[in-house]
């Protein structure tokens, strides 16, 4: 991986393809974040966000309408997500490889003492007293409360989606871990 902080300097990345070129290139023995799509693209929100209306059976906690309230992740194996925090809660759903979480509690005193470089992200996940890291499948989902720090690395090719569209307030933009 050339840089491990890529989510965090977007602009630094930029990359214009067709999808199929993209998804070719995702399935090839690529690794790292080179050719990661993360949810910072808002590619849901253009043209693509037809593809939200496959999704089907969604629980009674989801609002319907998804539009700006679902996030894609694709990418190849050895895809990595910096240790951050979101404002909103978010609904974690494997949908195709492997991925590992790591997950610190928003309460890591820690954490809340080291500095914090880019407003949500951290590099202090030494500095935590408890890591719980859970493997997630195709089929499984996690719930990442707001304000938990969370790393996310890719064990295999994978494609992820995430909801923040409860059917309560879910925007916490205030918020910032500590603040209980």
């Amino acid at each position: 991986m050339a840089n491990p902080e890529h989510i965090i300097q977007p602009e630094n990345y930029p990359h214009k393809t067709t999808l199929g070129e993209y998804v070719r290139e995702v399935c090839s023995d690529a690794t790292g974040n080179e050719s990661y799509l993360v949810s910072r693209n808002r590619i849901l929100e253009g043209p693509l966000f037809a593809l939200t209306e496959s999704l089907q059976d969604l629980p009674p906690f989801i609002q319907p309408d998804l539009r700006g309230r679902v996030s894609l992740w694709l990418g190849p194996q050895g895809t990595q997500t910096p240790l951050h925090h979101d404002t909103t809660n978010v609904l974690f759903c494997q949908i195709y490889g492997r991925k590992r979480i790591t997950l610190i509690s928003n309460r890591q005193p820690a954490l809340l003492e080291a500095p914090i470089d880019y407003s949500f992200y951290s590099r202090a996940a030494a500095a935590a007293q408890t890591m719980y890291q859970v493997d997630i499948e195709p089929g499984q989902a996690l719930f990442i409360p707001v304000g938990w720090w969370h790393a996310v690395e890719s064990l295999s090719t994978s494609v992820s989606i995430g909801f923040t569209g409860f059917c309560w307030p879910n925007r916490f933009d205030w918020y910032r871990p500590g603040d209980w």
